[in-house]
């Protein structure tokens, strides 16, 4: 990296630390969603939406908390919290848009098949744990004893489940790139190595500039998981045909789109940059932005 480049990411720095503005229609957004899903009449016996509504109660705590470390500046939590929202709003959208209860069915089934692995893995580590035992062999009892655990479809990748819903365009990009925590903390250090041969004023540019993107990925991710919010909401206000939740859904959605189309100018100015220490995910990877770009403009979830 020269010294011109340094120059151009504290330029850049600057861009994506004032993305920050959005941060109070983001809470708000949040706040009306939560609003909106307090005031659902959800009727019992429909197993989809009991589904459906226990994700919606989640996805409230889990946006609230989100929030609070966006204002206070730990991305990082953020960053995780944000990721776990994407995926729990794609398991609830696909529940409820899937006919009878072929979505609920798997998703329990999934659940319940991850805590026997998980249970397994335990008593493997602890063989002498008698109340370990006990516990995982009720735990296939039950499963043995559930009339559709053996009959439920399978349980399709996060991918195909949100393709399946429509909301691919929105969660393949933010889950492309970075899983995980760990993974994120990986590119980091990859960053960080790349750039320890440069001169002390252009590492403070690049570490300035790391800085930034960390910030505005998390915000990206929150805005995208927002949106995915309000379309959860949306599925559940037209099972429900309740018209004041569906208005409050589409609002939010729309509020949303216009965030990300923020995010998508600034990243098509920063096109252009192809060191790699500032590889991440969101809209201002250029690995991505070629294949998933153009068809983000033409089409809305």
């Amino acid at each position: 990296m020269n010294h011109a480049e340094g120059k151009a990411h504290d330029v850049w720095a600057v861009q994506l630390r004032a993305l920050r503005r959005h941060l109070p229609d983001m809470e708000s957004t949040r706040e009306e969603l939560a609003q909106g899903v307090d005031k659902l009449q959800v009727t019992a016996g429909n197993v989809a939406r009991v589904y459906g509504s226990c994700a919606l109660d989640a996805l409230g705590d889990m946006h609230a908390t989100t929030m609070l470390a966006l204002e206070q500046g730990h991305e990082v939590s953020a960053r995780t919290l944000a990721r776990d929202a994407i995926v729990m709003a794609v398991n609830a959208a696909y529940v409820l848009d899937e006919p009878k209860d072929d979505g609920v069915m798997s998703a329990l089934h999934s659940h319940l098949y991850a805590q026997r692995k998980r249970f397994t893995a335990w008593q493997a580590a602890e063989p002498g744990n008698e109340q370990l035992g006990r516990d995982l062999e009720s735990l296939i009892d039950g499963c043995r004893l559930s009339t559709w655990y053996a009959l439920a479809p399978g349980w399709q990748t996060v991918s195909a489940r949100a393709q399946a819903v429509g909301l691919g365009l929105w969660v393949e990009p933010a889950l492309a790139v970075a899983a995980n925590t760990e993974q994120d903390s990986a590119q980091d250090i990859l960053n960080i190595l790349h750039c320890n041969g440069s001169p002390p004023a252009d590492r403070k540019a690049a570490h300035a500039y790391r800085k930034a993107r960390t910030a505005s990925d998390a915000l990206y991710l929150e805005a995208v998981a927002l949106r995915l919010f309000g379309c959860v909401l949306q599925r559940m206000a037209s099972s429900l045909r309740d018209a004041a939740a569906a208005s409050v859904a589409e609002a939010a959605i729309e509020r949303m789109d216009n965030v990300l189309a923020d995010y998508r100018r600034l990243a098509e100015a920063h096109r252009n940059d192809k060191t790699a220490y500032i590889a991440s995910f969101g809209p201002f990877n250029d690995s991505l932005g070629d294949r998933v770009g153009p068809r983000l403009r033409r089409r809305r979830a």
